[in-house]
C-alpha cells in the first residue's frame, strides 16, 4: 500500500478496543445542514488513506448508535482529523450531533478504514474525473488532496452537484485549492434548485450535463491514463459508470 493506515493512541481509551475516545477541537458550520467536526490528534497519531471513513458511535436515548461519516482532510496536508456530517431528516445520529456535539466533548470513533480509497503513483501523469453530489463531496475532496499533493503531473477535474448555492458543501475551500492549483483542478457546479443570481449548470447531473463539460474539464496537456471517482446516488454511479467507459476508461479504473 501506498501509506500506512494506522491508529495508534495512548492510554484514554474506552473499554472496547475497537473504539477510541477522541476530543472535538472545532466544529465548522459549512452549510445551513452540514457541519464538519474536527478532532485533536494529540496524543494520537492518525495516517489514513483519502476517501476512507470513520465510524461513530454515541449512546442516545439508552441506545448504542453507530453511523460512518467520510473524511474530508488528508493526513499527508493538514495536522487534523475531520469528518463532514450532513442533517438527515429522521436521521438518529445526525441529529444528536447538530444538537449535542461541541468543543471538548469525547466522540468514541474506531480507526479509519473503508476500501474507496487513492493510492498515489507519483510518476504518473493521470486524468483523474471524479463526481459527487451532495454529502457524496466529503470523501471526493479528501482525494482531491491526495492527488494534488502526492502526483505532481495529474490532472484532477470535478463535476458537483448540489441543490442550490446555500448547499454547496466545501464551496470556499474548493476555490481555493483552485486557485493554489491552477492548471491542474478544475471544478464545475450544477444545482438542481437553483436561487437567483446562478449562471452555472442546472439540474442533477445527468448525461447531457456530464457530456457538456467534459471538454472544460478535460486537462490540456497529454495524459497517461484516465480513472474516474465517484461518490453519489446510485442512479448517478451507474450511468457515469457505462457512459465513462464509452468514454474509453477502462472499466478497472472506476471507482464508486
Amino acid at each position: 500500500m501506498g501509506f500506512l493506515c494506522a491508529l495508534i493512541f495512548g492510554a484514554n481509551h474506552s473499554m472496547d478496543h475497537n473504539f477510541y475516545s477522541l476530543k472535538i477541537s472545532q466544529i465548522i458550520q459549512e452549510t445551513p445542514d452540514t457541519i464538519s467536526i474536527q478532532f485533536e490528534q494529540h496524543p494520537a497519531f492518525i495516517q489514513y488513506l483519502p476517501g476512507q471513513f470513520l465510524t461513530l458511535r454515541a449512546d442516545i436515548n439508552g441506545e448504542s448508535i453507530r453511523r460512518a461519516y467520510s473524511l474530508c482532510t488528508h493526513s499527508q496536508v493538514e495536522n487534523k482529523l475531520a469528518v463532514a456530517i450532513r442533517k438527515i431528516d429522521g436521521g438518529i445520529m445526525s441529529t444528536w450531533l447538530f444538537d449535542h456535539a461541541k468543543p471538548g466533548m469525547q466522540i468514541e470513533v474506531m480507526p479509519p478504514t473503508g476500501n474507496f480509497v487513492f493510492q498515489p503513483h507519483t510518476s504518473k501523469r493521470t486524468w483523474y474525473m471524479l463526481y459527487a453530489a451532495g454529502s457524496g463531496i466529503t470523501p471526493i475532496f479528501s482525494i482531491i488532496k491526495g492527488i494534488l499533493v502526492s502526483e505532481p503531473q495529474s490532472f484532477v477535474s470535478l463535476l458537483y452537484g448540489s441543490r442550490h448555492q446555500d448547499n454547496i458543501i466545501f464551496k470556499n475551500q474548493l476555490d481555493e485549492w483552485v486557485l493554489k492549483y491552477p492548471g491542474r483542478l478544475k471544478v464545475v457546479h450544477t444545482l438542481s434548485q437553483p436561487g437567483p443570481g446562478w449562471y452555472g449548470h442546472e439540474g442533477r447531473i445527468s448525461e447531457p450535463i456530464l457530456m457538456d463539460t467534459l471538454e472544460y474539464l478535460k486537462p490540456v496537456t497529454p495524459f497517461e491514463d484516465t480513472k474516474v471517482f465517484m461518490c453519489g446516488p446510485q442512479e448517478m454511479m451507474d450511468f457515469i459508470s457505462v457512459t465513462t467507459q464509452g468514454q474509453g476508461v477502462k472499466k478497472e479504473n472506476i471507482h464508486r
